[in-house]
């Protein structure tokens, strides 16, 4: 049996698995999340910013850490950036 998912919920399914499940490897083409805000909403720059200071005081890595997702980490956070 296999599964093919997302790698935070590949990750996750493991840890709960109790040895049940494994990697059959690293993840590829990661790709960083967004957060969808109303357009010409007045919260963009206060969602970065806030965003930032998780990343510059480590809370970010910390949280990416603990759920096993570091891999997609990004160190600068942008707005309008999907590419």
């Amino acid at each position: 049996d296999a599964m093919s998912a997302d790698s935070p919920i590949t990750d996750y399914a493991i840890a709960q698995s109790k040895g049940k499940l494994q990697a059959a490897g690293k993840s590829f083409e990661v790709a960083p999340y967004g957060i969808a805000l109303a357009k010409g909403s007045k919260l963009d720059v206060a969602v970065q910013k806030a965003m930032q200071a998780l990343v510059d005081d480590g809370t970010y890595t910390k949280i990416l850490k603990k759920w096993g997702v570091e891999d997609g980490a990004v160190s600068s956070i942008t707005l309008n950036s999907a590419g």
